[in-house]
């Protein structure tokens, strides 16, 4: 089955997004409530009445038709009309112009029937009652109108026929008069006078009921008059404030998916993944009160997950000595703790295992593995120490051996980023198995990309949500520009920034404060923390097996990443390998 890109948006991140920014959606959500509420009370109240008016047609001849005669469409239009319009309004005795007016009016055509719906509305009770009759009695006298000017109009047109006949009925009689009695002419002069007299008889018999309907129109009736509201028609509370809470939880919604997709900071594993196309191997999901992480207890189960994360990196990586670069994508203490956790996981389940303090500007690996104040990797790369004298090995961890950061961090800094550091790696794959190296974090400068020159592989170390989107790609692009293969991410809780090492004082030393370990819980509540280290004896102590199979998880999984899934042969081309 084909995979899908990291980059795409699940539905998961959509509910990881509202989790994240569900105030947003709440702030908005009420606020469109509010907003609706407001409007309620600021708006002025509309009243509605109505009335229907049942139309007849209306024939010139007979007064009667069908119901096809009468297109009620049309019919709607004219109750709209400037003229009626105008007649509602001077009965009203309303000075308000038509087109105000107008807008009030609703007119609808009910299915199957010869009524009109007459709705109007404005700011009283007593307007929209008057309004809607007014508009309904308007239109029935504008159509009574029209109905008796066509009539008159044909009334008329046959009155000035009728007169035409008339003249040409006394032509014809006394042409009649003067012709000789069965004469040619005198015949011709009778038939057309019979004709002239059938037709004002015909007009006649159209003059009779025409003149009955002008005094019988019925254009119509109002069948229901309007009444007075009793409640006002806007606005509708329940519609409204409902309209408006989900107006605001669309504008919330969008505004939460606008400013997370803007938001320039990493705030979950899920976003390392599809911003930076890295796989996240480890994600310890510590809760806000959790605080910082100190060197975890081996029985764990955050502990038993960086067990698993070795292991997995371990077989990826093979047999032979092998260099593990871990840096951070941004400053803070989040790098150092990984790669001391990493390093003793290591320790733990396999054997011969160095770290590497290239952090020269951070103590906090030397507190974690309760390390001696004295020289360390500084005075190595500047010729002041041999490495075999600065070598410690951990009061936690005996067969965890370390090469802490040293006193003068300032002066051997630039060295990071000359031969001298890689000549150093170069002696240290051949004395361990395994050479972790705890590298200042990519944001800081270029330390941890040349070390990266002499490194197998690497694992970035995201901190959230303190970490830029754009200093994890930065990051994990330097160290691809090294050739040297990204195995993942480990993503954490942001563990605040680093503290310098301490220069030695004059006089005694005084005793360095234990580490405190974060409280760990599990099923059966908080898992026993270590007791206090008792003195080394590198030839008797031992240590318990550590079983990694089975191994509940909570603060973590390790996932094993999906680019780089093996180390090639072309880590023996690279110098110093």
């Amino acid at each position: 089955m084909e995979s899908q890109p990291s980059g795409a948006i699940e539905l998961t991140d959509y509910a990881v997004m509202l989790r994240r920014r569900w105030w947003v959606v709440v702030l908005a959500t009420l606020a469109g409530g509010l907003l609706a509420a407001v409007a309620m009370v600021v708006l002025p109240k509309s009243y509605e009445s109505s009335a229907w008016v049942q139309v007849s047609p209306v024939n010139s001849t007979s007064g009667e038709g069908g119901k096809d005669e009468v297109n009620l469409d049309t019919q709607a239009q004219l109750v709209k009309s400037a003229t009626v319009g105008q007649a509602a309004l001077d009965a009203m005795k309303s000075n308000e112009p038509y087109v105000d007016a107008i807008e009030r009016v609703e007119v609808e055509v009910p299915p199957n029937s010869q009524v009109l719906t007459i709705t109007y509305g404005d700011e009283t009770p007593q307007l929209a009652q008057q309004g809607a009759h007014a508009f309904a009695q308007a239109y029935l006298d504008n159509r009574a109108a029209q109905a008796r000017q066509k009539i008159r109009n044909e009334i008329q047109a046959l009155q000035a026929e009728l007169r035409e006949r008339g003249k040409e009925l006394d032509r014809w009689a006394s042409r009649a008069g003067t012709a000789t009695s069965g004469s040619t002419e005198k015949v011709l002069a009778d038939t057309q006078l019979q004709v002239v007299k059938n037709d004002i008889a015909q007009i006649n018999a159209k003059l009779s009921p025409l003149n009955t309907a002008l005094t019988n129109i019925t254009p119509g009736e109002i069948i229901t008059d309007s009444t007075l509201p009793e409640s006002a028609s806007s606005p509708i509370p329940i519609l409204w404030l409902g309209s408006g809470l989900m107006m605001g939880l669309l504008a919330g919604l969008m505004l939460a998916y606008v400013r997370d997709r803007s938001d320039k900071y990493l705030r979950s594993a899920r976003d390392v993944e599809r911003v930076a196309d890295l796989p996240v191997l480890l994600s310890l999901r510590g809760s806000r009160n959790q605080g910082e992480i100190g060197l975890l207890p081996a029985r764990s189960r955050a502990g038993q997950s960086f067990h698993e994360l070795c292991h997995s990196i371990t077989a990826t990586l093979g047999h032979g000595s092998h260099v593990i670069l871990v840096t951070g994508a941004a400053g803070g203490r989040g790098g150092n703790v990984v790669a001391a956790n990493f390093a003793a996981g290591l320790a733990r389940t396999e054997s011969g295992v160095l770290l590497v303090c290239a952090d020269l500007h951070s103590d906090t690996t030397s507190r974690l593995l309760d390390l001696q104040d004295g020289p360390g990797l500084s005075e190595v790369l500047l010729d002041r120490a041999e490495l075999s004298r600065v070598e410690q090995r951990s009061p936690e961890l005996a067969s965890l051996r370390v090469i802490p950061p040293g006193m003068d961090g300032e002066l051997a800094s630039d060295f990071l980023q000359r031969d001298a550091m890689a000549q150093l790696i170069g002696r240290l794959r051949e004395t361990a198995r395994y050479v972790v190296i705890e590298a200042p974090s990519t944001s800081a400068g270029a330390d941890a990309q040349a070390i990266a020159d002499a490194s197998d592989a690497a694992l970035v170390v995201v901190e959230l949500p303190r970490t830029h989107r754009d200093q994890v790609t930065e990051g994990v692009r330097q160290l691809d520009r090294m050739g040297t293969a990204v195995l993942g991410a480990v993503v954490l809780p942001y563990q605040g920034r680093s503290t310098p090492p301490r220069r030695p004082g004059p006089g005694p030393r005084a005793p360095r404060p234990r580490p405190v370990y974060p409280q760990q819980q599990d099923d059966y509540g908080p898992v026993q923390q270590p007791a206090p280290p008792q003195p080394r004896n590198d030839q008797t102590r031992e240590f318990p097996q550590i079983r990694t199979d089975g191994v509940d998880r909570d603060l973590g999984e390790p996932v094993w990443p999906k680019r780089g899934a093996t180390l090639s042969d072309e880590s023996s081309d690279r110098p110093g390998r």
